[in-house]
């Protein structure tokens, strides 16, 4: 019995922590500016593609570094769905919640496809070769050839930035 009350004060620290944490990350915005707000999503960002890393080599023990493909392709397909400039396929007809779930299918997609190939390699081996997808990626996505579908080195333009509760 006492490991089960130990078991249920731990669990509802863990509640009230993350509620709290939840609560500062919602109030952080508006305490700390746009532009600070921009730099802490770029980092987010780069945080949950170390995390995936860290899983991938510590849980795994394979040593995957073409992360940045899968990233790619879910924020090209985001970026060309939800944009309302010239790069922008539906002119803003999806909104940024409507798109997430696409954007994800198609990332999940792009990594089966550049995982085949490599199914059987190990160390450093893997490291290389999905070293090398991503390259690929990042030369496709600046290149002349791509450019009239995702910008080349400019980009996709006018993405608007995603609504929540009406802010």
């Amino acid at each position: 019995t006492f490991q089960t009350m130990e078991g249920q004060q731990r669990t509802t620290t863990r509640l009230i922590g993350s509620v709290i944490v939840l609560g500062i990350l919602l109030i952080l915005p508006w305490v700390i500016g746009r532009t600070l707000s921009d730099v802490a999503v770029t980092i987010g960002l780069f945080v949950l593609m170390g995390l995936g890393l860290n899983i991938a080599i510590g849980l795994a023990g394979l040593l995957d570094l073409g992360y940045v493909t899968n990233y790619a392709v879910g924020a090209y397909i985001l970026a060309v769905l939800t944009s309302i400039g010239p790069l922008g396929i539906m002119k803003g007809t999806f909104t940024f919640w409507m798109v997430i779930p696409i954007a994800l299918l198609a990332a999940m997609f792009a990594g089966f496809i550049f995982a085949v190939p490599v199914l059987r390699m190990r160390g450093d081996y893997l490291a290389i070769a999905t070293l090398g997808f991503g390259e690929i990626i990042g030369k496709l996505a600046i290149s002349d050839w791509l450019s009239p579908i995702i910008g080349g080195a400019q980009g996709v333009q006018a993405i608007p930035k995603p609504i929540f509760l009406g802010i």
